[in-house]
């Protein structure tokens, strides 16, 4: 084994806060399992954003099974669009480019989504503290899920074209907005 896949958790967000784009290269460097951790965090981080969103918008005496509801549904309504366009990334890669493993656009994908998983962190500690700041690092841990889409399907998917990646980023947002209006 090489020292990269030798990496733990914690030296691979070291190395993706100082060397991004060491990891976010066009080679598969194993780091499946570090890309589904940060894409189930992200998840968590969700959640645990539709909650405190939820109790600063209503009081805080309301029905909890409401809020706890609404806000797995929050989080599902990102988790099985990222899941679904990953895996529809891979059938166009396939047919366009060349065949790659779902594992290679996990490990991008997930490696993309911790930046916004750290936006949400931020803004979760900044809701204690300031609720504008709340506001602003919410909004754009959000704009950064969507920018990430955008990268892993521009970069690794569609190879560098710009309609295909679109439409992967115009997919995700409907397909997002539709689960959670019917769920």
């Amino acid at each position: 084994m090489s020292a990269k896949k030798q990496l733990n958790y914690i030296q691979y967000i070291m190395r993706l806060l100082k060397h991004p784009d060491d990891i976010i290269t066009e080679e598969y460097k194993g780091f499946r399992k570090f890309g589904m951790v940060n894409i189930v965090i992200m998840a968590i981080l969700l959640f645990l954003h539709s909650i405190i969103q939820e109790f600063s918008i209503n009081n805080i005496e309301t029905i909890y099974d409401v809020h706890l509801y609404q806000s797995v549904v929050f989080a599902i309504s990102y988790i099985i669009p990222l899941i679904t366009i990953l895996l529809f990334m891979n059938w166009v890669a396939t047919k366009m480019i060349d065949k790659q493993s779902i594992a290679y656009y996990v490990e991008k994908m997930g490696a993309v989504t911790f930046f916004p998983s750290l936006l949400l962190s931020i803004s979760i500690i900044f809701y204690f503290y300031h609720d504008t700041i709340f506001s602003l690092m919410s909004s754009l841990a959000f704009t950064f899920i969507y920018i990430g889409v955008f990268v892993v399907s521009y970069l690794f998917s569609a190879r560098f074209h710009f309609k295909i990646s679109m439409i992967f980023v115009v997919l995700f947002y409907l397909f997002s907005k539709f689960i959670y209006y019917i769920l």
